[in-house]
Order: structure tokens, then sequence, then C-alpha cells
């Protein structure tokens, strides 16, 4: 024996290794191999694998595929294994358990197996350099061989055997015991199957052969007749082609049962599709699919769905068998076309109430293939299958709580048939043209919802708890193409509605015309809108519209990089609006042109509206607006969180009116802007030769914001007078200048400041004047209050109220504690002099006490201000007033009046009447001494209450030379007169304009 090599060695102890290792770890390598030869399943497990008398065992075996479905196998035998590469497969398979696992949703597609979508080429196709679309055979992506599938039958087990399979029931709940085999009868190729559960039998019996195939397959429901018959068989002809002919009959009770992977709870009727062709030995190769004959039929067939999945019941029957000759599948090409069916449905558990009610009707007229519906739908009916639905909890559904009403439709498309070339668009076969669906006039939508606080719904912002919509079609609404798949068109003439409190009248009237909508590659929509309303609440802020109507035009485009909106010829009119205390009448909006574009999150409008309103009234203060603000342009942008704003205003032939009969008309320009949170704002408004300009900003975050607000220098004369701009106002300023500053924050600032300058204004109050005022007053925010930092120096030429006071001269203060006071008062009076340290008013009318000094008062020039035929007066008297401001206005309490030496004298005519002095010797001789009275002294007291009546008591020492001219006579008079009934009447004794004009020059 030769002598083994060391090389020889090595290489068996290395053999012998590799060996050991894959029987140690079979179950790793075997599940790779598996994995490795084929794609079709995925092995995840593998353990126990043995081999025992002559027997291959299997503990687990754990299968899934990519849609998601899985397979647990256990207790796996392969008897007679060796049998399996025979030229019979003799070997058997026996499965102790099954269990089975349904995927939880259907998976997207991984590959185009099925026939193309709308915007999916069909398999099979080529673009001609004309752009028409070309069908070659054998071209096809996906490859599905009958000749492979019977050389697969053939090489099945002899025998298959599951013991006991488990699966889902159709909701997933709890698991279904079933047995299942499969067995070849001896010496022969054909396959005998049964299935066999608690309720459900099946039998199968297929005939495999070289060149023809044979199937029978029937069903049975416990002990009943079969419920489920299928009978296919298919002859291989010339072309690599099979002659199939296949019949199924199907008794529907057998579909609710647990077991059937289908949300199936109801069902019964029956149905039958019979169908004969040619097709290629690839059965995925649709273009090769030729002459085939189609025809179904339906008697009372029900299927009604688990509520959870939907709460649908479906009936189906056909008057006439649906049937159809198919020249080509690819492209779609009709020889013949027939039937009719009737389609109802109806919410499960109210079969009462039809949710659709519907006849098709398919049928060649002249060269074309058409199909025709028609019927109705009743939203009644189609509210419970939207709460119970797998709609149910939406938060756009969950507030509706009722609907009503009826849609009449019908329906036709042309099918591609009975004519030698397939209407073709791009790389895309038409499978439907002139196809259309039209609601029929008559028809009416009405649905109910409630307030939700989560959806924050339209109309609870007028404050409905319940809101009811109407749409009415008058004229025909259509949605049509020219070719399916391929562009969409909807079109309505006239639709009408209404929007109303469920138990109120309709708030809301609304008319849509002329609506058009094109689905294609771009959306567009355009449309009409008319509506009125005579009367809208607006809950949230208080809004009262009346009499509103409203029209204009709007366009929509959807891209698929942007989408714009477009308004023209807007319109809003309203009667009255109304919020709190402001009424507006004669509201007028209007718009040319509008339009909001969407792009890449970018919002962008643009706009230029006109705004006029007759009347604008404010209840306090009484003040009434009107006029016209025309924004050209309004453009505002929206990135994401930030936006920005922008617009011009032009106010033209505006006006205020105040209670008093004020009145001024003005007209303004200005701007508005927006960036982030920070508005901004600049204006002028002008009225005569007066300008008022204003630059201000508000921050919408934190509520904050300043305002400048400048009156430049304004001159006036007699012949350019502040009545010539502003009308009704009290005061008129005939002469001087003025102009004014301010500066003004919210919340209030300390910096917050009010600048006022007068140069030689003349100013006129009824019939009082001043002249000559001068003054720089400057005012600044302490809290709530405005006051001067420092006395404020006022000066004024001449004051008439009916007297005249001159070189009035004081300095001007006003406190926090909103006292306004004039300290260092002075002023000359009737030859004499004024003065007071301090004289204070509050402006909340608290008591105030101040001293008021009258000196030097000539009762001469008193004479001549009085210009009184029976009065004379000389002397010179001196005052010291007690002044009180408070609630009653100005009063006088105590006053003394003095005159001084050497006294004077008084000549008063005709005191008393007649009848006065008729039996009173004592007056009669007092008035005689009034005649011509010389007095040495004079004093006594002033008082001066809230009623206006001033009260002097005098007490005079001296003679008369009408009495006693030789001793002295002592006059008491308790005199009495109304000031202001005395200023009216000294104001109506003069000319006020030449009086005005004297103190201007």
């Amino acid at each position: 024996m030769p002598k083994l090599s060391r090389v020889t060695i090595v290489v068996l102890l290395l053999l012998l290794a590799a060996a050991w290792w894959l029987w140690r770890d079979r179950d790793t390598v075997a599940l790779a191999l598996i994995n490795w030869v084929q794609d079709a399943v995925q092995v995840e497990a593998l353990s126990g694998l043995t081999v025992y008398g002559g027997d291959i065992h299997l503990d687990r075996l754990r299968l899934s595929t990519t849609q998601g479905a899985a397979a647990d196998l256990r207790g796996l035998r392969l008897a007679h294994p060796l049998r399996f590469f025979g030229a019979i497969n003799n070997s058997e398979l026996t499965v102790a358990e099954a269990r089975l696992s349904l995927p939880e949703q259907a998976p997207e597609p991984t590959s185009p197996t099925s026939l193309p979508g709308p915007n999916m080429p069909p398999a099979g196709t080529a673009t001609t350099e004309s752009g028409e679309t070309a069908y070659a055979a054998g071209q096809e992506d996906n490859e599905l061989y009958l000749s492979e599938i019977i050389k697969a039958l053939a090489l099945l087990p002899a025998r298959l055997e599951i013991k006991q399979l488990q699966w889902p029931d159709s909701m997933g709940g709890r698991q279904i015991p079933a047995t299942v085999s499969l067995q070849r009868v001896p010496d022969s190729t054909t396959l005998l199957g049964n299935y066999e559960s608690s309720s459900l039998r099946s039998e199968v019996t297929i005939l495999p052969e070289d060149k023809e195939l044979q199937l029978r397959a029937k069903l049975n429901l416990d002990n009943e007749p079969a419920s489920q018959v299928l009978i296919i068989s298919a002859n291989k002809s010339q072309g690599n082609r099979w002659e199939i002919a296949a019949s199924t009959i199907s008794r529907l009770h057998w579909l609710q049962r647990k077991e059937v992977p289908l949300p199936i709870a109801a069902s019964e009727g029956e149905l039958l599709l019979k169908g004969r062709g040619r097709l290629p030995d690839n059965l995925l190769a649709f273009s090769e699919y030729e002459a085939f004959w189609l025809e179904f039929s339906s008697q009372d067939a029900l299927v009604s769905f688990e509520t959870d999945f939907l709460p649908l019941t479906l009936k189906l029957a056909t008057t006439t068998p649906l049937s159809t000759e198919v020249l080509s599948l690819r492209p779609l090409q009709l020889a013949q076309l027939s039937g009719e069916a009737n389609v109802e449905a109806s919410v499960t558990g109210a079969a009462d109430l039809p949710l659709l009610s519907s006849k098709v009707r398919a049928q060649i007229e002249g060269d074309q293939a058409v199909l025709n519906a028609s019927g109705s739908l009743s939203p009644e009916a189609l509210l419970p299958l939207l709460e119970n639905g797998p709609w149910e909890g939406s938060p756009g559904l969950a507030i509706i709580e009722e609907a009503g009403g009826e849609i009449f439709f019908e329906a036709s498309a042309v099918l591609p048939g009975m004519k030698e070339n397939t209407p073709v668009r791009g790389n895309e076969q038409l499978w439907l043209e002139n196809a259309n669906l039209t609601i029929k006039p008559g028809s009416e939508l009405r649905v109910g919802a409630v307030t939700d606080p989560q959806t924050q719904a339209p109309w609870s912002r007028v404050g409905w708890q319940q809101a009811l919509a109407t749409l009415k079609v008058e004229a025909p609404l259509t949605l049509s193409t020219e070719g399916w798949p391929g562009n969409l068109r909807l079109s309505a003439t006239d639709i009408q509605g209404t929007l109303q409190e469920k138990k109120g009248e309709p708030a809301v009237n609304f008319q849509l015309s002329e609506a058009t909508c094109d689905f294609a590659g771009t959306t567009e929509c355009a449309t009409a809108i008319q509506a009125n309303s005579p009367q809208l609440t607006f809950k949230d802020s208080g809004v009262t519209v009346n009499d509103l109507v409203l029209s204009s035009s709007l366009t929509f485009t959807a891209g698929k990089q942007q989408n714009e909106i477009r308004v023209s010829d807007f319109f809003a009119k309203a009667t009255s609006v109304t919020s709190g205390p402001v009424q507006a009448t004669g509201l007028l909006v209007t718009a040319s042109a509008g339009r909001c574009l969407n792009m890449d999150k970018k919002i962008h409008c643009e706009s230029a509206p006109q705004v006029t309103a007759e009347s604008v009234k404010t209840a306090d203060p009484a003040i009434e607006l009107g006029g016209t603000v025309a924004i050209a342009p309004i453009k505002l942008t929206r990135l994401e969180d930030k936006l920005e704003f922008h617009a011009q205003y032009d106010i033209a032939e505006a006006s205020v009116r105040w209670e008093d009969g004020g009145e001024v008309n003005f007209n303004g320009t200005g701007e508005l802007s927006l960036t982030d949170t920070l508005l901004r704002g600049t204006g002028q408004i002008s009225t005569g030769d007066i300008r008022a300009q204003s630059n201000w900003s508000h921050n919408l975050e934190t509520t904050s914001g300043s305002a400048k607000l400048e009156l430049p220098r304004i001159s006036f004369s007699e012949e350019e007078p502040l009545s010539k701009s502003i009308t009704g106002l009290p005061v008129d300023l005939v002469a001087g200048a003025l102009s004014a500053t301010a500066h003004m924050s919210w919340p209030a600032d300390a910096k917050d400041q009010v600048q006022l300058s007068l140069d030689g204004v003349a100013g006129v109050y009824d019939k009082s004047f001043a002249t000559g005022i001068n003054t720089s007053l400057r005012l600044l925010r302490a809290g709530d209050n405005w006051v001067t930092a420092d006395p404020q120096p006022v000066s004024i030429d001449a004051v008439d109220v009916g007297i005249g006071i001159k070189d009035i001269h004081f300095d001007l203060s006003i406190t926090e504690q909103r006292d306004i006071v004039l300290s260092s008062l002075s002023a000359k009076l009737l030859e004499g002099e004024i003065n007071s340290e301090s004289l204070t008013w509050n402006l909340d009318d608290q008591p105030r006490r101040s001293l008021l000094s009258a000196s030097g008062i000539s009762l001469r020039a008193l004479e001549k201000e009085m210009e009184a035929e029976n009065f004379a007066a000389s002397g010179t008297l001196d005052l010291q007033i007690p002044v009180i401001t408070g609630p009653d206005g100005i009063t006088v309490e105590a006053g003394k009046v003095e005159a001084r030496p050497p006294g004077g004298r008084l000549r008063y005519y005709g005191a008393f009447s007649p009848a006065m002095l008729a039996g009173n010797p004592q007056l009669k001789m007092l008035s005689g001494a009034l005649e011509d009275y010389s007095f040495r002294t004079l004093g006594g007291t002033l008082n001066y209450p809230p009623s206006g009546d001033m009260q002097l008591q005098l007490k005079l020492v001296g003679r008369s030379d009408s009495v006693a001219k030789d001793r002295d006579l002592i006059i008491n008079l308790n005199l009495e007169n109304n000031v202001p009934s005395m200023l009216r009447s000294l104001q109506a004794s003069r000319d006020l304009s030449e009086a005005l004009q004297k103190n201007l020059e």
C-alpha cells in the first residue's frame, strides 16, 4: 500500500473539518443557500434540520413575502427526498402546523404588473418620431408563462399535506383552523386538492399536460350544494398561443364566512362570469391578448361590508347580461358591447333609505361602443356612511349633523373599438372618449353642521351654533373629458345657494355662474360670484353688516410649483356697518383686480382697493366722517412666519362733521408698511392751507408703538381765517400764526410731549374776541396726565367780552393734580389793573380758591363802556375778589369794594319807575338824591353766586344838592345784576367787526 503524502493528509483533514462545520451549522448554511438560490420569498428562520430514517425533518421554517404576508411552518417532514430528483416527483411533504398572517395594509407595488394607470404608459409600447404610440409584442417588462406553470405543477410532490392550517379571519381576529391536502393520482399528472374547515369545503382537480390544462374547482358551504364552481380549460395552439375558456358561478353567501379574507358581513345572490379567448404563453403580455369574449350576469347580488370597514350595502342585478367581444386588450379594441344592469347602494341597516340608485347600459351606437348611466344620489343616506366609516372622527366631518336633498345625474362615455385606429395621446392609450358626468338641474344638497371649538368653523364667527347650507343646481353641472387618461373639465352655468342659522332666516344668498375648472398638468378654475345678505353679525368683533351686496370674478390656478388666486371686478356694498359706538353708512369697496401667489412657501398678494363711506359716525365723541380712501397698491408677502406689507393710500373729498355743526373737508395721502410684527405709517392730511403730517409705528406682538404728529406753521388773516378750512368751530382764528408738534407713545411714556406755538393769534368766540395771543406751550407726560415742566409765559394784547381787558400777562402751569394755574397774572381793565399771584382751575372740577385784586378801576371808564344815557359816574375803586372755581363754575364770596378818596359823583336818572315812587316818599327822596349825588366814601361787599347774578351791598356817604346840600346823606344800596346778561347786552351794543378791526390795528 502506497504511503500517503503529507499534502494529501492535510487536504483530507480540511475536507473532514469542512463537513463537520457544515453539519454543525447546517441550519445557518441551509438558510443562506435557500435565500441565495431564490428570491420569491425570504426565509427568515430555519431550525431543527435533521435526517432520520431516510426522511428530512425540519422543526421550524418561517417565510415572508415582500408584500408583508408571512407563514410560520412547524413539524415539516419530506419523505423519500431522493425521489424529488426523479422523472416524476414522488416525494411527500407533510406539515404538522402552518400559521399564516396577512399584511396589515396593501403594500405599494414594486413593479408594474397590472394595467397602466392614467399617467403610466402601457408596457410593450414605443413612441414613434411623430409622437404616436406603437405597440410591440413580446416587449412586456413582466413574465408569467402558462407553460412554465404547467411544468411546475408536474414537479410538485406526489403528496402535500398541512394537517393544521391556522389563518386569521377577515377582521384579523381569531385564528381559523383548516386542513389542506394535494396529491397526484398514481401513474398520472392529475392533481387532486382539498381544503376543509369547520364550515367550508373546497375541491380542485387539475390536469396539467404539455399542451393542455384543465382545472375544475368547487366550494361547498356546510352541507349545501356547491357555492362556487370554477372551470378553466386551456389548449395550446399554433404560434405559442393558448385557446382558453373559463366560466364560474358564485352563490355569494359564502363570502361572509370569517375565514374569507374579505371585510364582508353579509352576502347573497348569484354572479355568473363566462369568457373565452386567445392568450399568449406569457400571461402578462397584455398587448398580445386577442379575440376574447366576456359575459357577466347577476341575479340579485348583494354584499354588505363590515361596519368598521365601510357600513355600505351594494346590490347588483343585470337586466340583460353585460357582454363584450374584445379584439385587442392593448390597445383596447372592442367589437361588441351590450347589456344592462341596475346598481343600488345603501347604508347598512338603512335599506329603506337608498344612497345610490342607478341604471347602467352598454351598447353599440353606430360605430361607437357606449356606456351610459343615470340615477340619483341621496345625501341624507351618505351622512351615516361618513359618521361610521373609515372617516369616523375626522375633524372636518365631525361637525356635520344632517344632510338632505337629492342629486340627479347622468353619465356617458365612449369605449375604444369599432375603429381601426385606437385613440392615443402621447404614450398613453385612451380608455375612454367623450366621457361626461352631468348633475342635472333640480338637484339639491343640504348640509347642517354644528359649531366645534376645535375647528373654528366660519359660521361660529357670526354666532351660529348650527349652520345650514343649501346648494341648488339650476343648470347642468358637467365633468367631462375628451379622452381618459387626459384632461378633465368641470363646468357649471348656474349654482345657487343659501347659508343660514338652522332655525333662522337665510342670512347669505349666493350664486356661482359660468364656473369652469380645467384639470390638466395645471388646474385652472374660474367663476363669477354674487352674494347678498340682509344682515350679518360677527360675534367676536361685534360688527354688524346690513344689506350686504357682493360680486366678483375669481380665477384659481394650481400647479406643481405655485398656486395663484386672481380677483377682478370686486364690488361690495352695505347700507350700514356697525361696531359698538361706530356706525358706517353707504359703505362701498371696489377693486378692479387683485391676486395672491403661493410659491415655495412664499405667499405674495397685490391689490388696489377703493373704500368709500357716505358717513361714519361715533357716539362719543359725536363725530361723523365720510369720503373715499383709494389704496394703490397693497403688496403683502408672507414667507414662513415672516410677514411683509406695503400700501400707499389716497384720501379724496373726505369730511369730518361733529354734533355742533362743525365740518372739515380734507384730502390725504400716506403709506403703510409691515415687516414681521412692526407696522409703520406716514401720512399727510390737508384742508385749505392747513397741513398735518404724521409718522408712526406699532408693534403687533407687544401692542406698543409711538407717533410723531406735526402741524407746520399756519398763518391766518381776515381773508384766510380758520373757518375757511374748518367750518362750524366755536372759535375762529383771524390773525397770527400757529404751529404744533406732538410725540406720543403707547403705553404712555415720560418722553411724550406736545409743543404748541401761538404768534400774534387773534380769535373770535361767539361775540367775544381776543387779539395778540403769544405763547410757546410745552406739555410733558406724567402718568395719565399732561403737565408743564415749568410755568409757560402767555401774553394777550386784548380780550373783549363786552368790556375790554388789555395787556394780559401770566405764566401758565398744568400740574399732575390737573390744576390749570395762571400765576403772576396782570391785566388792564377800566383804566385800572387786575392782578393775582395765582388763579387756579381744576380740570376735574375740584374746588380751588384764588384771590384776584383790581385797583384803580375808573367809574368814568365804566360809564363810557356802558354807554348808558341815564347813568354818569366818576371816582376810582379798589376791589379784593376771592374767586372760587369748581363744580359750580366761577363764584365769589365776600369780596370787598372801596372807593379811593376824595370820592366821586353819581348821576342815575330814572332809577325807579313811577309806580314804585307813588306813595313812597322815602323812595322818591332817594331817587331824587341819586340824580346828583357826590360821595366822599363808598364801601361794601361783592358776591357772585352760580346763578350769575352779581350782588353788591354798598354804603355811600355824601351829599345831594337836590335833597339837603348842607348835610350828609347816607345811602345803603343793594344792587343785583346778571353779569352774563349784562355782557351780552354790551356785546350787542357794539359792532364786533369794527371792534376787532380796531384792536388788530
